[in-house]
């Protein structure tokens, strides 16, 4: 048991965990978010509705999620974007339908995570 923990504590973290706050009002964000990963409300529009500060949003993701709301965005966007290609969905339509305004933005941000440019992805990772 204690080799098997071992042995995972050694594997490379994957980029596809994207951990979801388990509390309101981060996780109703989220939730929109993960929905409607194309929108662009920024924290103090989302926390405009039901009165929360930008300021305590952010705390919340940080709290929840370890990591900044714009960062859980960012991967957000990437896991859809990753999705949509797996489809079978072009970069410009992967890049658009996920809330980025050009393709050369997405493939930064996507060969920033993966390590790879989204055309080639599939064939980099044996499809």
């Amino acid at each position: 048991m204690r080799l098997s923990v071992d042995e995972m504590r050694l594997q490379p973290e994957l980029p596809f965990f994207l951990p979801m706050p388990e509390q309101a009002p981060a996780r109703a964000i989220a939730q929109g978010l993960l929905q409607s990963p194309e929108c662009d409300w920024t924290l103090p529009e989302w926390g405009w509705r039901p009165g929360y500060s930008a300021r305590m949003l952010e705390r919340r993701f940080e709290e929840q999620c370890t990591m900044s709301f714009g960062r859980w965005r960012q991967m957000a966007r990437l896991l859809a974007g990753l999705l949509k290609l797996a489809g079978g969905a072009g970069v410009l339509n992967a890049a658009l339908s996920c809330g980025y305004q050009s393709p050369s933005a997405f493939t930064k941000s996507f060969r920033d995570l993966f390590g790879c440019a989204p055309a080639s992805y599939f064939q980099a990772h044996d499809g």
